[in-house]
Parts: C-alpha cells; sequence; structure tokens
C-alpha cells in the first residue's frame, strides 16, 4: 500500500472512529462504504483492519471502567 493509499484510508479510520465516539455505532458502515467508493484497499483487508479498530476500541473502553464491571457481577 503506497502514501497515496494510506493517507486517505487513514483519514477515513480517523473520521469513522469519531462517528463512532459520538454516535455509539457506523464506523463499519463508513469504513467499508468509503473505501469502497474510493477503491483503497481490497475488502477482505478493509474488513480485518474494522475488526481490529473495533477491539482495539473496546479495550479502551473497558480498560478505564473495568473495576466497575467486577463490582456490578457483570463478569
Amino acid at each position: 500500500m503506497g502514501l497515496e493509499t494510506l493517507i486517505p484510508f487513514i483519514a477515513i479510520i480517523a473520521f469513522a472512529t469519531c462517528v463512532q465516539t459520538v454516535t455509539g455505532f457506523a464506523l463499519g458502515m463508513i469504513v467499508m462504504g468509503a473505501v469502497t467508493a474510493f477503491e483503497l484497499a481490497p475488502i477482505a483487508f478493509t474488513s480485518v483492519v474494522i475488526s481490529a479498530v473495533v477491539l482495539i476500541n473496546g479495550v479502551v473502553a473497558i480498560k478505564g471502567s473495568f473495576h466497575q464491571l467486577l463490582m456490578n457481577g457483570t463478569l
């Protein structure tokens, strides 16, 4: 992946992550739609990146409140 493809790809991921933070959904829809529309990367690669970003977002969100999950008996 060249720099001329990587920069827009990262910009789309950053924008979609901001939307995900505000609305609580749509990260995958925005990334998959934009990357496919601009033909930046294959769909399989894009889906792997989306999965990784969602996993990292979940870990970061749970990291700060993991003790609350344990205290409430959720885990």
